[in-house]
């Protein structure tokens, strides 16, 4: 009896000295390349003039809902079937060949959609014609980059090659540092602020090809079985996807058509503060989502993972979210002269920003799973939400802004966990 206990105490303390080296090892080159990528953010906040800054921040705006376009669950449905198929190179491969057509595919409606909009809020807010031409050509780069990135970090994510991800990404965070600082003491255009990123990471995609064929065979076939189970989830995704490819960035979509430059500015500056959140995000989409997505069909072991994981970022959130109250002078004086008193500003956005932390998270955990409630259900709910927020809370300064993004926020961990519940008592059962 006392060799089983000492057995299965040498497996928990096993464990956990695993865990603490992989939340150390990734800890510290994580923290390094938000370093490098928050200070390249900062370089572009203090270096841009006020109206470039705002034109850089709706060109970002849109690039972001252009990804989110192409995407449509493609890059959760290569989550969630390549998590079955993880140790077979073959079929890991299919299902990215599979993931990489239906991406491409669903790119050129994403721009047909997009890039008209983005013209709109660009001439609206006093972009001369060549200018706009100049945003939307630099953007190209960083478009191409987007399809292709995420899909090719499936299978090394699956195989939890953390080390080779980590490496290229802090070489992309590097060279964007050096090429942004370089080219914007010499010339401060929003143009440029948008083309370094899109060529550092084409970059990062080519050698991310070489780190994906390891794992998944890179000259394999578009699969007809993956592909339609693939569009099943995407069915069930795409709905979410496009309402989120607006909601995600409804501060800057609702400040862009009501509000003046000088809004849409302040409210970029301020989410690039919430960007440092980003450290939690990238270790937690390194190490704990793709293990989630492995986790066997138990209820039981499922249910208690999920709670583990809420209550982690329950406690971290607490912490981050009482250092802002208390230092919000401090943290806006990162941003230079032009936001230095935006202090009630800083703390709603960070809770706001903290609360979709946590929700973005319960989302991908559930996504992971394939365990997405209908859009029918979701969407108009949320709907409901904006639309009691703008009410109460009209668009057209920066504050009421921060104010309707920090009540539709409240709901989504709510929303999430009803997901989570719902999904594992009809599916799954204790084993």
């Amino acid at each position: 009896m006392t060799n089983f206990f000492s057995k299965k105490s040498n497996s928990r303390f096993t464990r956990l000295l695993e865990w603490g080296r992989l939340l150390l090892l990734t800890g510290s080159a994580q923290l390094l390349i938000q370093c490098l990528s928050f200070a390249s953010g900062i370089l572009v906040i203090r270096l841009l003039p006020i109206q470039e800054y705002a034109i850089y921040t709706l060109a970002n705006t849109m690039l972001g809902t252009i990804a989110l376009l192409a995407d449509g669950g493609v890059a959760t449905g290569a989550m969630s079937i390549g998590g079955k198929v993880w140790q077979d190179p073959s079929r890991l491969g299919r299902v990215m060949a599979t993931a990489m057509q239906l991406r491409r595919k669903f790119v050129r409606y994403a721009l047909l959609c997009v890039l008209p909009i983005l013209y709109y809020l660009l001439n609206q807010h006093g972009a001369s014609p060549l200018m706009i031409i100049c945003v939307i050509v630099t953007l190209l780069p960083a478009i191409v980059a987007s399809i292709t990135g995420e899909i090719l970090e499936v299978a090394p994510s699956l195989n939890q090659d953390v080390k080779a991800l980590q490496k290229l990404q802090i070489i992309n965070s590097g060279a964007r540092l050096l090429f942004t600082s370089a080219f914007l003491f010499a010339f401060p255009f929003a143009a440029l602020a948008i083309l370094v990123p899109g060529i550092c990471q084409y970059w990062k995609n080519l050698q991310l090809r070489r780190v994906a064929a390891k794992y998944a065979d890179s000259d394999a076939e578009e699969d007809p079985e993956v592909r339609s189970e693939m569009i099943s989830i995407v069915r069930r995704i795409l709905p979410m996807s496009l309402y989120f490819s607006i909601s995600s960035q409804l501060t800057i979509w609702l400040i862009g058509i009501f509000g003046d430059v000088e809004s849409i500015a302040q409210i970029g500056a301020l989410s690039r503060l919430a960007m440092v959140l980003t450290i939690i995000t990238s270790i937690y989409g390194a190490l704990i989502v793709p293990r989630f997505a492995r986790l066997p069909d138990d209820r039981t072991l499922l249910t208690q993972r999920f709670i583990l994981i809420q209550v982690g970022f329950t406690l971290i959130a607490s912490v981050i979210m009482l250092l802002v109250y208390l230092f919000p002078e401090q943290l806006l004086y990162i941003l230079g002269a032009n936001y230095e008193d935006l202090t009630k500003e800083v703390v709603l956005i960070c809770a706001g920003s903290l609360l979709a932390m946590i929700s973005a998270a319960l989302y991908s955990l559930n996504s992971s799973r394939a365990y997405v409630l209908h859009p029918g259900v979701h969407i108009p709910f949320n709907l409901l939400v904006l639309v009691l927020s703008i009410v109460i809370f009209p668009p057209t300064s920066t504050l009421n802004a921060l104010y309707i993004n920090l009540m539709r926020a409240v709901f989504g961990p709510l929303i999430q966990n009803l997901i989570f519940f719902r999904y594992s008592r009809l599916k799954l059962s204790h084993q």
